[in-house]
């Protein structure tokens, strides 16, 4: 189906209602112009996405992350948006945010460039094969933070706030999750509600507001921000193969 200039493919998985998220993905796509073309996979439910994904990332080469409710990627080249339908709940805001959000990763974030990145070679002297790992993360917190520059500007401020929730920065998950769901308060303005976590992550912090201010887009400075969660990272001893370092 058309919305506006973007092409809609509606791909079931299963017995599934999927009126009320092409209802919230028009309405997205309305206020800022779509891709050219989105493809929308709806699953019965978790063990239909998790079978279906892992084949397929296995036959492409990459890593999958199946344990969202909904999520975006661009393996293939164009944005992907993914949707568990037996935990969406449309009527629930939080989940309206969680699409959205995913809706705007397709607009900002559709090609195959936001996943293949080229680690830089300081970070690899610096921490081995954690680099990686490191790069990954410090590559999804940057992405979030356009996605949520992009919901403020089109009046989605209302959903921000849903998109942040508790964590704890004992790992690197907790650290991954602390920081993505901070860059919704930071595009805010209310980074006084950040929590514990941010002494620990003050200089990352202090980047991504910068990220906010600056003239040049924020994924172009990814190593930059890179550059600095690491030293966040390394000092606060997340991982426990650079405490002997």
């Amino acid at each position: 189906m058309r919305i506006g200039g973007t092409s809609l493919v509606v791909i079931r998985h299963g017995i599934v209602d999927v009126e009320p998220l092409i209802s919230v993905l028009a309405e997205v796509y309305s206020r800022v112009d779509g891709p050219d073309y989105v493809e929308l996979h709806v699953y019965e439910n978790r063990t239909f996405m998790e079978n279906i994904l892992v084949n397929e990332a296995v036959s492409l080469g990459v890593v999958v992350n199946a344990a969202y409710t909904v999520m975006h990627e661009a393996w293939r080249g164009y944005p992907r948006i993914h949707v568990v339908s037996k935990e969406f709940s449309p009527e629930k805001l939080e989940h309206k945010a969680l699409l959205v959000h995913e809706a705007m990763h397709s607009i900002l974030h559709g090609g195959l460039e936001y996943y293949l990145v080229s680690v830089p070679k300081t970070l690899l002297d610096l921490l081995g094969s954690d680099a990686f790992l490191v790069y990954h993360i410090a590559a999804t917190i940057v992405k979030d933070l356009e996605v949520h520059m992009l919901m403020k500007q089109v009046g989605y401020e209302d959903l921000l706030l849903l998109l942040t929730k508790p964590s704890d920065c004992s790992s690197i998950e907790g650290v991954s999750d602390f920081l993505k769901a901070a860059t919704a308060l930071i595009v805010l303005g209310e980074v006084e509600r950040l929590g514990v976590c941010a002494k620990l992550f003050a200089k990352s912090i202090s980047k991504l507001k910068e990220l906010v201010k600056g003239s040049k887009r924020p994924w172009e400075r990814l190593a930059e921000f890179a550059s600095v969660f690491t030293r966040d990272l390394m000092e606060a001893k997340i991982l426990s193969s650079w405490t002997e370092r």
